[in-house]
């Protein structure tokens, strides 16, 4: 929406800015999100896509929002990664059914 606002003259006519108004970015709406609450947005969204709806500015068959993403430092995971956190897992499941067996054949003897 911020991309499409920046290059597109009836969007900004639409979002009452003229020509050389700066376009709000996305951190703007995040913080009026902070604001003015998710209830109120929702009910501003609404009301845009009524509008929008109304006047014959979309067709209202689909609609498509885009979400922030976050950087991360996330490694690739390769095949051997893959594989080592299998065999932790599987070895962390044996260690815990070697402890239960282990009870078990305790309190067999134990009642012997």
């Amino acid at each position: 929406m911020e991309q499409r606002t920046k290059t597109d003259y009836a969007w900004k006519g639409f979002a009452k800015l003229s020509l050389t108004d700066k376009v709000p970015d996305h951190s703007t709406l995040g913080l009026w999100e902070q604001f003015f609450g998710e209830a109120s947005l929702k009910q501003l969204h609404d009301k845009i896509i009524n509008y929008c709806l109304d006047k014959k500015i979309i067709k209202g068959r689909k609609f498509q929002t885009d979400t922030t993403v976050a950087e991360a430092n996330m490694p690739y995971p390769t095949d051997s990664s893959i594989m080592g956190d299998a065999v932790r897992v599987i070895t962390r499941m044996i260690e815990k059914i070697k402890q239960v067996v282990k009870l078990k054949t305790c309190y067999a003897n134990l009642l012997k």
